[in-house]
């Protein structure tokens, strides 16, 4: 039995023997990733008193915290809770979960709404009742928003109408959107394809906590302010050039910008385009042998807080590992401290925003 595993371009999986499996879009995994993942605590909302969805959902979704900067409500500071991505089960996988993330550091998404609570609200996917008509209003960590109901706020920015026709893909006939959401190997977007997009994907969302009952979109804020387009306009690019050279300054994260980035998960890296996730906060120096490189704090989908290492290095000595404060265990690089660090993939897999404001 083929299970489905974060995708990168698309679904990674493997058999149930163990061995590694190639998906259609050529990425791999490994069968030991479901052990790499932290143990993490969180609670689910009662999933409109269904006891049995809710018990299924339980067991798929957990939080943790993220390592950004938080965002502001009035004057009270706010950590951000990061949701979990699935596997194999319904629901957003790696980069639809990271565009969560991202849409929550500009204050655009509330801080304490779950996966679910976000597929439910503002995606077509339904983890409630799937299949059937989405009823009832929004929930925000539990709590109703009682005059919002869901909008398919996702498929509108991704491809310009709220019902869009269905087409086949390699998880059955439904949108693009829910098949790029849910990691179709076959019938959805790319990385670059969503990126492209951010901008509207923003202005949809801001558009939106303007309207009665969705008030609650824009009670909090980044640090360095309220999510404001440049007028002067603004795409999400390649950023490989930008996490190599340490360009990224506390003010572009402070302002809600984070980077979306590709990862090899392996150390040494093998060839293959591993995972997405967030980078949240600017880096700190470290010497590898006589190579300087960054390290940047970031927010996995998968492993939760972890660190991405910029450029990626090959195998070196375990003496220069140990001098800049990393370890290899078991094939996979760690801080001394046991945090996992992920090895960027470059490439141009890493984008991020530009303005104006932030060249």
């Amino acid at each position: 039995m083929r299970r489905e595993l974060a995708p990168g371009r698309g679904r990674r999986s493997h058999d149930d023997d163990g061995r590694q499996q190639v998906a259609p879009s050529g990425l791999t995994t490994h069968p030991d990733l479901l052990t790499r993942r932290p143990a993490t605590a969180g609670a689910l909302q009662e999933a409109a008193g269904n006891a049995a969805v809710a018990s299924r959902l339980r067991a798929v979704q957990r939080d943790f915290a993220s390592q950004g900067y938080g965002v502001k409500e009035g004057g009270t500071a706010h950590t951000i809770t990061r949701p979990e991505q699935v596997l194999h089960e319904y629901g957003i996988t790696c980069y639809g979960t990271s565009v969560m993330y991202m849409l929550q550091s500009y204050g655009l998404v509330p801080p304490t709404m779950t996966r679910v609570e976000f597929e439910h609200a503002f995606t077509p996917l339904n983890p409630l009742h799937r299949g059937g008509a989405k009823t009832g209003p929004i929930t925000v960590g539990g709590v109703e928003q009682k005059k919002a109901v869901p909008i398919d706020l996702m498929t509108k920015s991704l491809q310009g109408t709220e019902r869009p026709s269905k087409r086949d893909s390699s998880l059955g006939k439904i949108t693009t959107t829910e098949a790029t959401l849910r990691g179709a190997d076959r019938g959805s977007m790319r990385v670059s394809d969503i990126m492209a997009r951010m901008p509207v994907i923003l202005a949809t969302f801001t558009a939106q906590a303007d309207k009665p009952g969705y008030e609650f979109l824009k009670a909090h804020r980044a640090p360095g302010g309220a999510y404001t387009a440049d007028a002067k306009g603004e795409r999400w690019t390649d950023a490989t050039a930008d996490l190599s050279g340490g360009k990224l300054t506390a003010d572009y994260f402070k302002d809600g910008n984070t980077v979306m980035t590709a990862v090899h998960l392996d150390y040494p890296a093998g060839g293959s385009l591993d995972h997405w996730v967030v980078i949240v906060k600017e880096s700190t120096t470290i010497t590898v042998g006589s190579t300087k490189h960054n390290l940047y704090p970031a927010d996995d989908p998968l492993s939760g807080p972890v660190m991405v290492l910029a450029p990626k290095i090959g195998r070196v000595g375990e003496d220069a590992l140990k001098k800049a404060g990393l370890k290899d265990a078991g094939g996979q690089l760690q801080l001394s401290s046991g945090t996992t660090v992920h090895l960027a993939y470059g490439g141009g897999q890493a984008f991020r925003r530009r303005s104006a404001k932030y060249r």
